[in-house]
């Protein structure tokens, strides 16, 4: 009985200086009596599952290696999609927000004037406030170099209305902005003054105006547009004044808003709102055009993206591909289970119960599932690094912000935990049925050919849909 993979080598000289005692405790040790706490009944059963990784290195690398593909791919997958679709951007009270567009007499989508900001401004009703910006180009003169950044010009209560604070220095308000303020973002601080902790205060050369840096906002905002980096906001005073970028006379829709609601309110009520201050636009004969109607889509929602996106295919192929890959390890699973059948039928017949052996199986396969996580999660953070040259390249205005953070290593470890709990579930389906002669005998139940069978055609079943959809 040594050579049991279950058997503790500490135990072996047991069986050699007295038979009695030895049967004894192997008789202990199949029926899986509890030790003196759980800490060591689980340090325990992690050591005889690594024992049993390193007995068959072969089946335990294929069922690693298709793991760490298959959870890897999927978290950098979940990643990309999180950081486009789901995420909320870094504001506070994102679900108060909304974009505010107008519809024109053709139905489409289209922006405000300074008129209707201010008109829907003074409205009140179901609205807390209304901020607005218009995004330009023009150059900054840096030291070395001429650069082009995003730069938007906005109300001055467009923090205030966001909800976004400083990381350094200060932000304007809805009564503190003024002419030469100008405030960065976190990527143009660490980029273009490579972070500069006494950037506050000095003053750089924007389209030819003299202005000074008053703030650094905080890492991950850059501005509303998923996507669009903008690296220099600066208050209307600039906008108006010195960049010249627009004018509040001018009656052209430029100017895209954004409103918060107050707690409580609805969007049907916030649309009767800026539909009402539309009315009094067109009535003093501001307007862009005539019978303008709002429309208010969530802030939480990106806008003006196809009614069927990525973000709710996502879940189904995420779904998929960890299918396929719970299958083929329980399918690996399985096999050994049949390699280990006379092991198991020694252990009932020593009275070991059903639990322990489920337990011993779960162990074995979270510790699989485990080592396949942590490749993952390696090759996860390798495919997100290459995702921006992929995804946006050549495009230096385009950051979606995808990082491996904590909503990543929960998707990762939901993943584990599903393939760990596959592969245990039906290996312990087929070795609770089994009787203790046929196990002794090592005979393969009729049952466990059933599983490989069916676990084949599931596999190949999806991966056939797998390829057919991605096709379609």
């Amino acid at each position: 009985h040594r050579d049991l993979h279950s058997f503790p080598t500490r135990r072996s000289s047991d069986l050699v200086d007295t038979p009695f005692r030895g049967c004894v405790a192997m008789k202990a040790f199949a029926r899986g009596a509890p030790s003196a706490d759980f800490p060591s009944m689980f340090l325990r059963d992690l050591a005889i599952s690594w024992r049993t990784l390193f007995r068959r290195p072969g089946a335990a690398l294929l069922a690693i290696v298709s793991l760490t593909l298959a959870i890897g791919f999927s978290t950098a997958a979940f990643s990309i999609v999180d950081a486009y679709y789901w995420r909320a951007l870094p504001v506070a009270d994102p679900e108060r927000l909304a974009y505010a567009m107008a519809r024109d007499r053709e139905g489409r989508a289209d922006d405000i004037n300074w008129a209707e900001f201010q008109a829907i401004a003074g409205q009140g009703g179901a609205l807390a406030g209304i901020a607005v910006q218009d995004r330009r180009g023009p150059p900054v003169m840096l030291p070395d170099r001429l650069d082009f950044p995003i730069t938007a010009g906005v109300s001055n209560n467009f923090f205030d209305v966001l909800g976004v604070p400083a990381a350094t220095g200060r932000v304007f308000h809805a009564n503190t902005g003024a002419e030469g303020q100008v405030v960065l973002s976190n990527h143009y601080w660490r980029t273009a003054f490579s972070g500069d902790p006494a950037m506050c205060g000095r003053t750089i050369t924007v389209g030819g105006a003299a202005l000074t840096v008053i703030g650094v906002l905080p890492p991950g905002f850059s501005g509303t547009a998923r996507g669009m980096l903008v690296d220099l906001f600066v208050p209307e005073q600039v906008m108006f004044g010195a960049l010249r970028m627009d004018s509040p006379a001018n009656r052209q829709s430029n100017f895209e808003p954004i409103v918060r609601l107050k707690p409580g309110a609805d969007l049907e009520a916030a649309r009767r709102s800026v539909d009402q201050a539309f009315r009094r636009v067109e009535s003093a004969g501001l307007a862009p055009g005539p019978d303008r109607k709002a429309l208010l889509v969530r802030f939480t929602k990106p806008y003006l993206k196809p009614a069927t996106n990525m973000g709710d295919i996502f879940p189904w192929v995420a779904a998929l591909v960890l299918t396929i890959a719970a299958a083929n390890f329980a399918n690996l699973r399985l096999v050994e289970n049949q390699a280990r059948r006379r092991e198991t039928g020694i252990r009932l017949a020593l009275g070991a119960g059903r639990a322990s052996l489920f337990r011993q199986h779960l162990t074995e396969s979270l510790t699989v599932a485990g080592v396949a996580t942590g490749f993952g999660l390696l090759l996860a953070d390798w495919l997100i690094a290459l995702a921006p040259a992929v995804l946006y390249a050549g495009q230096r205005y385009s950051d979606y912000f995808i990082r491996l953070d904590a909503r990543a290593f929960a998707f990762s470890a939901g993943a584990m935990l599903l393939v760990a709990i596959a592969g245990a579930l039906i290996p312990m389906r087929d070795t609770w049925s089994c009787g203790i002669v046929p196990a002794l005998q090592a005979v393969t139940a009729p049952s466990a050919r059933r599983w490989l069978a069916g676990l084949v055609v599931l596999q190949i079943g999806l991966i056939v849909a797998f390829t057919d959809s991605a096709g379609l």
